[in-house]
């Protein structure tokens, strides 16, 4: 099936977010992005909101995880830390077209 350019924009980031915090650990406080997206398309209005509805999917997936106790605490809060990571790279992209 193929996979939208959110839905690749999306993957990209995430799995530079995910390289990051097993390189460096994760910092205490909120969670710092880069400064761009993991793409060399353009993107528009229309492809961050997607990539925001993505986020919060996962999101809500994770907060059920977390309530049914499918992975340790220490596996939730890396893989919360990870998509704060991809949120606040977003809206750093976001905030560089503004």
């Amino acid at each position: 099936m193929k996979r939208t350019k959110a839905e690749r924009i999306f993957e990209d980031t995430y799995r530079e977010c995910r390289h990051h915090v097993r390189a460096w650990g994760i910092t205490e406080g909120k969670a710092i992005g880069f400064t761009s997206l993991c793409t060399e398309e353009r993107t528009s209005r229309r492809t961050w909101n997607n990539i925001q509805r993505i986020i919060d999917s996962k999101k809500r997936q994770l907060r059920i995880d977390k309530e049914l106790g499918v992975f340790s605490e220490e596996k939730n809060n890396k893989e919360q830390y990870i998509l704060d990571m991809v949120q606040e790279t977003l809206n750093n992209e976001i905030s560089n077209w503004a």
